[in-house]
């Protein structure tokens, strides 16, 4: 099924951790590893042998999503927890303005981030064109990136805010949400 939905991709269906296979589809030449079984040891190891085999990048699901804080990052680019991206998704209807389904993200130790794209409304139309830094956030927030025409700035305070930036912040522990949401809403 998925060899036909994905165009330009190849796709191989056997055992993720058979160097043999590996080797003969010449693994150092792959962009992109996905571990995607309901095995998460099969998962881990089979990314770890296809990294060391000189593939770029290696995406796996892990179920025990407590194996994500202990991962090589070496070895495993992306690992997606079902649960955490439940909790994403949940948060996601529960906040207000343009903030995109698979950007909020809330992390073990209580950290979230959270992704949005910055309208023209009463709250926002006074800190256009002045520095992301002067937007008035919670405390425990901070502005980590800037997204604006497919390029991502890091926080800085030479940085303006312009309509249409995507924002990605990042915020520790307990804090009224209602200012950040703000900042996503259309009048």
């Amino acid at each position: 099924m998925l060899s036909r939905e994905l165009n330009r991709t190849i796709v191989l269906n056997g055992g993720g951790s058979d160097e043999d296979l590996l080797k003969s589809e010449n693994i150092e030449n792959i962009d992109v590893f996905c571990a995607l079984t309901n095995d998460d040891e099969t998962n881990i190891m089979s990314a770890f042998l296809a990294k060391k085999l000189g593939a770029k990048k290696t995406i796996i699901i892990v179920n025990n999503y407590t194996y994500i804080n202990i991962l090589p990052k070496n070895f495993v680019d992306i690992a997606l927890s079902p649960q955490r991206l439940s909790v994403s998704m949940v948060l996601q209807h529960l906040a207000e303005g343009d903030v995109p389904q698979d950007v909020i993200f809330k992390m073990g130790s209580g950290a979230e981030a959270i992704e949005g794209i910055v309208h023209k409304n009463s709250v926002t139309a006074n800190f256009f064109n002045k520095p992301i830094s002067e937007i008035p956030l919670p405390e425990n927030c901070v502005v980590a990136a800037v997204t604006r025409n497919n390029e991502t700035f890091m926080g800085s305070d030479k940085l303006l805010l312009c309509p249409g930036d995507r924002l990605i912040i990042f915020i520790l522990g307990k804090t009224d949400k209602t200012k950040i949401q703000n900042l996503f809403m259309e009048d």
